[in-house]
């Protein structure tokens, strides 16, 4: 976090860029400290998580109210990613999307 808030100091304050860039990246502390900062695109952390193949992250951005589930899905497959296969993460999203057209909670 030490250069996050160097950029900081420096002016920098797109913290929903940051937010989606940490769950991409698998940092959940940044995350967090981004939220602290003013990050609310769930929406796009939760897309960050998926492309990275974080489940915990994006569970994390569910939890706090991201639902483009479409858009997650969308983040998974351009790569083809065989590391994101093994984490189940096209299984989870689908089951998300499912569970909230039935109104099941997640």
């Amino acid at each position: 976090m030490e250069l996050a808030e160097w950029a900081v100091a420096r002016d920098a304050n797109d913290f929903d860029e940051a937010l989606s860039n940490a769950c991409y990246g698998g940092h959940m502390k940044l995350a967090e400290w981004a939220v602290e900062h003013g990050a609310k695109d769930v929406n796009k952390a939760l897309a960050g998580a998926c492309c990275g193949g974080y489940i915990r992250l994006a569970e994390w951005a569910v939890e706090r109210g991201a639902d483009n589930f479409n858009w997650a899905l969308r983040s998974v497959c351009p790569g083809g990613n065989k590391k994101l296969e093994k984490a189940g993460i096209t299984e989870w999203i689908i089951q998300q999307q499912q569970r909230r057209m039935t109104g099941a909670v997640a």
